[in-house]
Order: structure tokens, then C-alpha cells, then sequence
């Protein structure tokens, strides 16, 4: 599907280029407890608490994934990797990698690694946070901001996240309704 989606930004004259923030939970295989309780608000020590972090930072940093320990953060537990935003496909495939590099390493470590959105009633969700932007095809310039422009946006800029919240409800695999 995102072919399609890319192909037709192309035919527009634009790139899109796309960074996901993955959450996720390290859990004890045999209880599916998490290995830390509670909301742990930028605990850097959890960051090298469980050698598996280092290891999956590490490790994924190899496969491609270019990030700093800087941006291994625990904001509250789940843990929050960012990486460097790819054009085109490389941002979905980074992702896809990204969770299966991530699971693979935890197996290995004796761990199991949880991207579900809410594995626990009493504790924080895990979130993916999508960053989108668009570049030109002719010269690579970011397409969506205009210095002159009200809030920096260029047309194309509002357009898009008009678009964007458009379209936001058809993104959802389940929503509530009342």
C-alpha cells in the first residue's frame, strides 16, 4: 500500500520522508511482567540497567539504524528508541526492521520484547510516533516550510496536514464510538 502512496508522491513532485519513534516493553518471558514497575520519568539508569538495552542500541546502530545513547530514553516505562527518519521506503522498512531487530534481540537475551499499544490496565502504553515531511524531487528542498509563511508552513505544508487530519479517523483500526 505505501508503494501506491509513494508512487503518487512522486508523480507530484514530492519525497516523503518519514521517522517513527518506537515504545516498547522489556518483559520477563515466563510472567510477561514488566522488568520494571511503575512511571520512570528520563531514569537514565534503566538505560544500561539490563544489558539487553545496550545490546539492542548497539546492535541495531550496526544494522543500519543510526541513533545516539542520548536518544535511548525511558520517558516512563515502555522504553523509546528514535532513529534517523529515511526517504521514501527506507522509513516504513526502518520500522519493520527496526521491531523485528528489537524482538530477535530480546529472545536472545532471555527477554521478550511487547510493541502492543496497552499490555497493562495499570501502566503506560506504548506509542509509535510517525514524523512526516515532504522534500521536492527537483533539488531535495523541504517542501513544507516557507520562511515568509504564517507559522513557517508553506501551501503545501498546510495542505498536507489538512490532509492529515482529514484523513486521521480512517487511520485507526478500531476506534470508539459513542
Amino acid at each position: 500500500m505505501f508503494r501506491r502512496v509513494l508512487d503518487r508522491c512522486h508523480e507530484l513532485g514530492y519525497e516523503p520522508v518519514i521517522g517513527i519513534e518506537c515504545e516498547f516493553y522489556l518483559l520477563d518471558p515466563e510472567t510477561h511482567k514488566p522488568l520494571f514497575s511503575g512511571y520512570h520519568i528520563f531514569n537514565s539508569v534503566r538505560n544500561t540497567w539490563v544489558p539487553a538495552i545496550e545490546r539492542i542500541v548497539d546492535q541495531m546502530r550496526e544494522f543500519g539504524h543510526r541513533h545516539h545513547h542520548g536518544q535511548l530514553r525511558i520517558r516512563r516505562f515502555p522504553m523509546e528508541i528514535n532513529y534517523t527518519p529515511g526517504s521514501g521506503m527506507a522509513g516504513p522498512d526502518r520500522a519493520f526492521s527496526f521491531k523485528n531487530g528489537v524482538k530477535e534481540i530480546a529472545r536472545r537475551e532471555g527477554l521478550l520484547a511487547s510493541f502492543m499499544s496497552k499490555p497493562f490496565a495499570d501502566s503506560a502504553g506504548c506509542g509509535s510516533h510517525t514524523h512526516m515531511s515532504l522534500v521536492r524531487l527537483d533539488g531535495g528542498k523541504n517542501a513544507m516550510a516557507d520562511d515568509g509563511a504564517e507559522a513557517g508552513l508553506s501551501t503545501v505544508g498546510r495542505q498536507f496536514i489538512a490532509g492529515q487530519l482529514r484523513h486521521a479517523p480512517s487511520t485507526y483500526a478500531l476506534r470508539l464510538r459513542r
